[in-house]
């Protein structure tokens, strides 16, 4: 019996989640059918064979990947923005206190979106990389896929963690604001980063230096499951944290 009433509470608190991740996605797919999903998805594989067939098996492929992973995640990192653009125009929102769903499976159901836009640029990217691959050397197709899996593994990295600060910011403010911290807080790292470089190289030794030069080289030289481990657990500790920020600042806020 108690088995049967936990697996009832379980049903219960995962199905309002997952009609909020509906309703969002639904929002992904309102503009129409030139800017549905199935649009995005194809869209970089598509570039990727127009650049294969103009290139004749060039050897710019490997330029040219960077350049399309760059332009996958500008569009991708802006799907789930365009959820809470939705809820800004045409008052909207005011459905967030009508639609039985809590704030907190609410916010589950976008951070699910997030999660699941990441997954579709993963996976774009990698058969967008393997057809890049092989047209430009079938022979030779596995290892050009190794030279690109550093792009393909990096981008949604990174796309992750401009999530985990964009969403919490959304959350509090309009998106023109949110946008500009978040370019304010990538000047900053930036400029940290710039200045630490500087003052290490003026304060430390040359000796010194060498030693910190040879651990960032061991860092960087580390075996691609390494490199993807540490990836991993930095993206989970920033979502958890976005979440618990997304999470309490939603539910403070007035609708």
């Amino acid at each position: 019996m108690n088995t049967v009433m936990q697996e009832r509470s379980r049903i219960h608190a995962i199905h309002p989640m997952v009609n909020a991740f509906r309703l969002d996605w639904q929002r992904l797919n309102s503009g129409g059918k030139a800017s549905s999903m199935a649009v995005y998805l194809v869209m970089l594989p598509v570039l990727a064979l127009l650049f294969g067939l103009l290139s004749e098996g060039g050897g710019s492929s490997d330029m040219m990947m960077p350049v399309l992973g760059g332009m996958a995640s500008g569009v991708f990192v802006m799907l789930p923005v365009y959820t809470f653009v939705y809820e800004s125009q045409g008052m909207s929102r005011w459905m967030n206190g009508v639609i039985p769903i809590r704030r907190g499976h609410q916010v589950s159901g976008r951070y699910l979106v997030v999660l699941s836009v990441g997954l579709l640029l993963a996976v774009e990217l990698t058969v967008s990389a393997l057809i890049m691959a092989v047209m430009a050397d079938a022979g030779t197709w596995r290892a050009a896929m190794e030279g690109y899996a550093a792009n393909i593994a990096v981008i949604p990295v990174i796309y992750l963690l401009i999530e985990s600060v964009l969403c919490p910011l959304l959350y509090r403010m309009p998106l023109q604001k949110a946008m500009l911290v978040l370019f304010g807080v990538a000047a900053a790292l930036f400029g940290i980063g710039w200045i630490t470089v500087e003052l290490c190289s003026n304060v430390l030794s040359v000796t010194q230096m060498a030693v910190v030069l040879g651990a960032l080289e061991t860092l960087a030289n580390l075996e691609a499951g390494s490199l993807a481990l540490i990836a991993a657990v930095v993206d989970v500790v920033a979502l958890v944290v976005s979440y618990a920020c997304s999470l309490r600042i939603y539910r403070a806020k007035e609708l």
